[in-house]
């Protein structure tokens, strides 16, 4: 008898703890699902400086190892949202990397290059991806 209600309230532990992994699992999707918007991007490191104003992706041009590039979005948000800016390459970055955005507020956030002091003369290429969550 001793050992039934041991393994009835095993059972029962059992069941409670797959219910509240489910709730858990259910609130994590439900507020972490993120909309994603990925732009790619390139910049050269060169022995001038140079701007490249093609349209086909974000192009921050050509800068010196050691010196700064930048480039501007613009992001309108249609409703309110939270905004999260990420890069595949350490050194380019948002001004901003997260924040509130307002039904139909424009907001222009600045991204720089900072060209380490001994990085190679080439091209470099990523993706900054932006992802957005309504509010």
């Amino acid at each position: 008898m001793a050992m039934e209600k041991k393994e009835i309230r095993r059972a029962a532990a059992l069941i409670i703890i797959a219910i509240l992994l489910t709730i858990a699992a259910t609130i994590f999707v439900y507020f972490a699902v993120f909309d994603v918007a990925v732009l790619r991007f390139d910049f050269q490191v060169g022995d001038y400086a140079g701007i490249n104003a093609d349209t086909d992706m974000l192009h921050f041009g050509t800068g010196y190892p050691g010196s700064y590039l930048e480039r501007h979005l613009t992001i309108k948000a249609d409703e309110d949202a939270f905004i999260r800016i990420k890069s595949t390459l350490d050194y380019v970055y948002p001004e901003k990397n997260s924040f509130v955005m307002y039904g139909g507020e424009n907001k222009t956030i600045y991204l720089r290059v900072s060209i380490p002091d001994k990085a190679e003369k080439g091209l470099y290429e990523g993706k900054i991806a932006i992802f957005t969550k309504s509010l």
